[in-house]
Protein backbone atom coordinates (compact mmCIF):
# COMPACT_ATOMS: atom_id res chain seq x y z
CA UNK A 1 0.00 0.00 0.00
CA UNK A 2 3.18 2.53 0.81
CA UNK A 3 4.32 1.71 -2.85
CA UNK A 4 0.88 2.46 -4.45
CA UNK A 5 0.96 5.84 -2.12
CA UNK A 6 4.80 6.92 -2.96
CA UNK A 7 3.50 6.08 -6.44
CA UNK A 8 0.26 8.75 -6.63
CA UNK A 9 2.35 11.20 -4.97
CA UNK A 10 5.45 11.35 -6.92
CA UNK A 11 2.52 11.02 -10.34
CA UNK A 12 1.48 13.98 -8.90
CA UNK A 13 3.91 15.78 -8.67
CA UNK A 14 4.98 14.71 -12.30
CA UNK A 15 1.74 16.44 -13.48
CA UNK A 16 1.83 19.82 -10.83
CA UNK A 17 1.38 22.68 -13.32
CA UNK A 18 5.04 24.34 -13.78
CA UNK A 19 5.97 27.73 -15.19
CA UNK A 20 8.15 26.75 -17.67
CA UNK A 21 10.09 30.40 -19.43
CA UNK A 22 9.72 29.70 -23.10
CA UNK A 23 9.91 33.17 -24.68
CA UNK A 24 10.71 36.80 -24.04
CA UNK A 25 7.79 38.95 -24.18
CA UNK A 26 7.73 41.03 -27.37
CA UNK A 27 6.17 43.97 -25.50
CA UNK A 28 8.59 44.16 -23.07
CA UNK A 29 11.57 43.89 -25.60
CA UNK A 30 9.96 46.45 -27.71
CA UNK A 31 9.12 48.82 -24.67
CA UNK A 32 13.03 48.36 -23.18
CA UNK A 33 15.18 48.07 -26.44
CA UNK A 34 12.88 49.94 -29.36
CA UNK A 35 10.61 52.39 -28.00
CA UNK A 36 13.20 53.76 -25.55
CA UNK A 37 13.99 57.18 -25.17
CA UNK A 38 17.20 56.77 -26.79
CA UNK A 39 17.55 53.08 -29.26
CA UNK A 40 19.20 50.66 -28.09
CA UNK A 41 22.19 49.66 -30.52
CA UNK A 42 21.36 46.19 -32.10
CA UNK A 43 24.44 44.65 -30.48
CA UNK A 44 23.45 45.44 -26.72
CA UNK A 45 20.13 43.96 -27.90
CA UNK A 46 21.15 40.08 -29.04
CA UNK A 47 23.49 40.45 -26.08
CA UNK A 48 20.58 41.01 -23.63
CA UNK A 49 18.38 38.53 -25.27
CA UNK A 50 21.01 35.91 -25.38
CA UNK A 51 21.81 36.58 -21.65
CA UNK A 52 18.12 36.13 -20.99
CA UNK A 53 17.62 32.57 -22.91
CA UNK A 54 20.64 31.50 -21.03
CA UNK A 55 19.03 32.48 -17.62
CA UNK A 56 15.73 30.07 -19.07
CA UNK A 57 17.72 27.30 -20.25
CA UNK A 58 19.15 27.11 -16.99
CA UNK A 59 15.71 27.83 -15.34
CA UNK A 60 14.01 24.79 -17.74
CA UNK A 61 17.24 22.60 -17.08
CA UNK A 62 16.57 22.56 -13.28
CA UNK A 63 12.68 22.01 -13.40
CA UNK A 64 13.36 19.18 -15.91
CA UNK A 65 16.00 17.73 -13.70
CA UNK A 66 13.39 17.91 -10.98
CA UNK A 67 10.98 16.47 -13.26
CA UNK A 68 12.96 13.36 -14.23
CA UNK A 69 13.98 13.08 -11.00
CA UNK A 70 10.24 12.43 -10.02
CA UNK A 71 9.45 10.02 -12.80
CA UNK A 72 11.95 7.81 -11.80
CA UNK A 73 10.78 7.55 -8.49
CA UNK A 74 7.52 6.70 -9.52
CA UNK A 75 8.92 4.25 -11.94
CA UNK A 76 11.01 2.56 -9.45
CA UNK A 77 7.93 2.24 -6.86
CA UNK A 78 5.44 0.68 -9.43
CA UNK A 79 8.16 -1.43 -10.09
CA UNK A 80 8.79 -2.73 -6.83
CA UNK A 81 5.11 -2.71 -6.59
CA UNK A 82 4.42 -5.34 -9.47
CA UNK A 83 6.77 -7.45 -7.67
CA UNK A 84 5.37 -7.38 -4.67
CA UNK A 85 1.64 -8.48 -6.46
CA UNK A 86 3.83 -11.39 -8.40
CA UNK A 87 5.08 -12.49 -4.87
CA UNK A 88 1.36 -12.33 -3.58
CA UNK A 89 0.00 -14.01 -6.09
CA UNK A 90 2.51 -16.69 -6.26
CA UNK A 91 2.21 -17.24 -2.55
CA UNK A 92 -1.54 -17.23 -2.66
CA UNK A 93 -1.85 -19.81 -5.11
Amino acid sequence: MLCFLGVAVFSLGVFWPRGWETAASPMEVIETYIEAAEAVPVEKLHRDLSIYMHNSYLENEEGLEQFSLLLQLASGLLTFEVILWMIATVIRF
